[in-house]
């Protein structure tokens, strides 16, 4: 159905309901209230469960039809938008006009209201969320990319001098960071955002910094978190295990520290598990390995950057056809670690491996190996003598293939050294691809990756 006609039965909806009884009430309403919409600061204006579903509908219709406006902002943003500006549009009209000029007219206002609502020149934030990361370390602020990680005293000094914090509120909350209490402060808008702050970095030793440009808040926000969660994969995966890294690299929006207990019976006794999943980096690890670690990555970092900046934009980026590939692996690998169900986690590994292979399924997996790391299919790659195509054969069709279609016949069996093994393979195709696109700057081809002889 057509804009207009879909705003024509709004109108005809709200003549019908003057002559009604207001507020409008059905018994076969679920909303326990009547149902308004704002006019201005002041008014409101009665409406029906049959308008509020008229106007969902123009609001997925206006984001389906228009490409760039559903690129910027989110369909539950898009809807809050276009329900705000449905008030003064239908409280501007007159109902003793023709319903076809009084449809125009309405169009015209929310289009209006949609268009400065979303203006693009004003969607320009820098999204802010409380980051683990070293926990035991104090490391010098560095960038991932258009993700910037820095301790919070030094994020918080920065959000001072760029005047989004006051020296109060600075003051305020270095003293809570210090084990300090605070007298409780007048309400207002300040002592709002002061608690926001407090409440959105916690306890967590780092902020992680995102800026998106050009979209609406909601959808800004979850492109800002894929950001952030692929750069801290990206460093997880400098080491051996990066799911054991990314339960120590957390942002406090996702996850906090997690204490798994679990209790058995068996013969009178009481059988306890205690798991702790710790926020560390484990080891020895220090600064100074940091340093070279982060200066020796150089190469492998600006490939980072140049996936989350694909993140963050979809299109604007010199190489989005390899960047694209990349980016689904990457994102596909950080949800495979954080995943505590073998099996599951082993389907996310197999599209990490799948999407670096172009989707050309076990064949195109292991030509992937072997043009990036020189191993042909029956190369020992384990201890107890597993081949590689035996490897990825256990990994891409039974456990993923079958799981995802239904018929894995070993679905109740324990996953969790396949899923190890998943992980180990994923991690060493994504650092040599990543490492590739690295020494093949000028190419945006993911099937050149697989090919034996490229670089």
């Amino acid at each position: 159905m057509k804009l207009r006609q879909l705003i024509s039965d709004i109108i005809v909806e709200l003549t019908r309901l003057q002559g009604a009884a207001l507020p409008p009430w059905r018994e076969e309403d679920d909303f326990p209230f009547p149902r308004m919409i704002a006019v201005d600061g002041e008014r409101t204006l009665y409406v029906s469960k049959k308008i509020d579903n008229l106007i969902d509908l123009v609001a997925l219709q206006i984001h389906s039809s228009e490409h760039e406006l559903g690129r910027r902002v989110g369909t539950g943003e898009l809807r809050s938008i276009v329900r705000r500006a449905f008030g003064p549009a239908l409280a501007a009209i007159d109902l003793d006009h023709a319903v076809s000029e009084n449809a125009n007219i309405t169009l015209s206002s929310v289009r209006t209201f949609v268009e400065q609502s979303i203006d693009r020149d004003k969607l320009r934030q820098e999204h802010c969320f409380g980051c683990t990361l070293f926990s035991r370390l104090s490391v010098a602020a560095f960038e991932v990319g258009s993700v910037r990680f820095e301790t919070r005293a030094e994020w918080l000094k920065r959000k001072m001098a760029e005047g989004d914090v006051s020296q109060i509120t600075r003051r305020r909350i270095e003293r809570v960071w210090s084990g300090s209490n605070l007298r409780a402060r007048k309400p207002s808008s300040e002592s709002i955002g002061e608690q926001d702050i407090l409440d959105a970095i916690g306890d967590c030793p780092y902020v992680c910094s995102v800026i998106t440009d050009g979209y609406g808040l909601g959808l800004g926000r979850e492109k800002a978190l894929i950001a952030a969660r692929l750069a801290l994969t990206s460093i997880a995966l400098l080491w051996q295990t990066p799911s054991k890294r990314l339960d120590g690299f957390n942002l406090a929006y996702d996850r906090t520290v997690q204490f798994q207990i679990a209790v058995a019976f068996h013969e009178g006794n009481i059988l306890a598990n205690r798991t702790k999943i710790h926020l560390t980096v484990d080891g020895d690890f220090n600064r100074e390995k940091w340093d070279t670690l982060l200066s020796e990555s150089k190469g492998y970092f600006s490939i980072i950057a140049e996936i989350t900046d694909y993140s963050l934009s979809l299109a604007d980026v010199s190489r989005k056809n390899l960047m694209r590939t990349l980016f689904h692996a990457l994102l596909w690998f950080h949800e495979g670690c954080r995943d505590r169900s073998p099996l599951i986690a082993i389907v996310k590994f197999a599209a990490t491996l799948d999407a670096l292979a172009c989707g050309e399924r076990e064949n195109g997996i292991l030509n992937l190996f072997e043009a990036r790391l020189g191993l042909k299919g029956d190369a020992r790659i384990f201890s107890d003598g597993t081949t590689l195509k035996s490897a990825v054969s256990a990994i891409y069709g039974y456990g993923r293939s079958r799981t995802i279609h239904g018929n894995n016949d070993r679905i109740g069996t324990d996953w969790s050294n396949n899923s190890a093994r998943a992980e180990q393979l994923a991690r060493l195709c994504l650092i040599y691809c990543i490492e590739w696109a690295a020494e093949n700057r000028e190419i945006d081809n993911p099937k050149l990756m697989s090919k034996t002889g490229t670089k």
